[in-house]
């Protein structure tokens, strides 16, 4: 019986993960309109909301196209692989206001699990032996290189000021922690700052939009997938975009995680959700990057800043040993 209601409560928030990622796209399309004065979804269901499990559920229906001279089962089982780790990094996240799973050390669990999903999607793209595949999985490991090591140090900022390293627990702690100590707030701000850039780029959205070009690569790394495979990619950078969004608003806002009962759920939603605004505003008022000019502002800027603002916090915790 135990494992019985253990499943149902995993595929329950397996369900409102689903959910809750095609929120976020209609979300973050809707207010992209607004930002650059188009419509975005509006037909499919009330105000469009229905409009991205209409395409997800298309794509499920198209033609899985197979290709030659190259191993479609290995290119399919990267696909699946990265999907479940990047659905498995939602279970540490606190979406409903609390994580469904908490642990110490989930922090960097949760950072290792986004970056391997990304780098099994660059790999089925190379095994598909397309020469505008591979240019842009080479693109998108190049990022990755570039964006792992702030991205750490910006998650272990939060985890400095508050002493642990589990999601739960930073995000219970870091709003008492700014009340009580007010003189780290510049050091939060400044780090929060850096870690919207890194998620966008985590994301790969604009500026940062490199390893799929519309213009340069036809669509990057995912041009020759079609139907389900194309649908498995969709959903990685959904469910992606999602986790990066939840693992900022929950280690530098709290997510509800400060809240007891009800509340936490809202206020989780409304954080989360206030992450991916501010994510979507970096994307629609900025023009992609090329790919020196992204490495140049990840190896000679925000990283030696993420490791400074690091560097401050953990002298302010007190725990500095010289």
């Amino acid at each position: 019986m135990h494992y019985v209601l253990t499943t149902l409560v995993f595929a329950a928030y397996l369900a409102v993960a689903a959910v809750y990622s095609l929120a976020l796209q209609w979300f973050r399309r809707r207010l992209r309109a607004r930002f650059q004065n188009r419509l975005g979804p509006k037909y499919t269901g009330p105000a469009g909301l229905l409009q991205p499990f209409a395409d997800f559920l298309k794509l499920l229906s198209k033609e899985d196209i197979e290709l030659r001279h190259c191993d479609n089962t290995a290119i399919a089982a990267m696909l699946v692989v990265s999907s479940a780790l990047a659905v498995l990094n939602l279970f540490f996240l606190p979406l409903l206001g609390r994580p469904l799973i908490s642990f110490e050390g989930d922090l960097i669990l949760v950072v290792v699990l986004s970056s391997t999903a990304s780098a099994l999607a660059s790999v089925a793209a190379w095994l598909t032996e397309s020469h505008y595949s591979r240019v842009g999985a080479a693109r998108l490991l190049f990022q990755l290189l570039a964006i792992d090591l702030p991205l750490l140090v910006l998650a272990l900022t939060p985890a400095t000021l508050t002493g642990s390293l589990s999601i739960g627990t930073i995000s219970a702690r870091i709003p008492g922690l700014l009340t009580t100590k007010p003189l780290m707030a510049p050091v939060w701000f400044a780090a929060f700052v850096l870690m919207l850039l890194t998620v966008v780029a985590e994301a790969e959205d604009n500026p940062f939009s490199i390893p799929h070009a519309e213009t340069e690569v036809v669509a990057g790394y995912y041009t020759e997938f079609s139907g389900r495979k194309l649908a498995l990619v969709h959903l990685v950078h959904d469910v992606h975009y999602l986790s990066m969004a939840a693992l900022t608003a929950a280690i530098y806002l709290g997510a509800g995680s400060w809240l007891s009962g009800f509340l936490a759920f809202p206020v989780s939603a409304v954080e989360i959700f206030a992450v991916a605004a501010a994510m979507v505003l970096i994307s629609s008022v900025t023009s992609r990057l090329r790919m020196d000019q992204m490495l140049a502002l990840f190896w000679k800027g925000v990283t030696p800043l993420a490791l400074m603002t690091y560097l401050v916090s953990r002298i302010g915790a007190g725990v500095l040993i010289w």
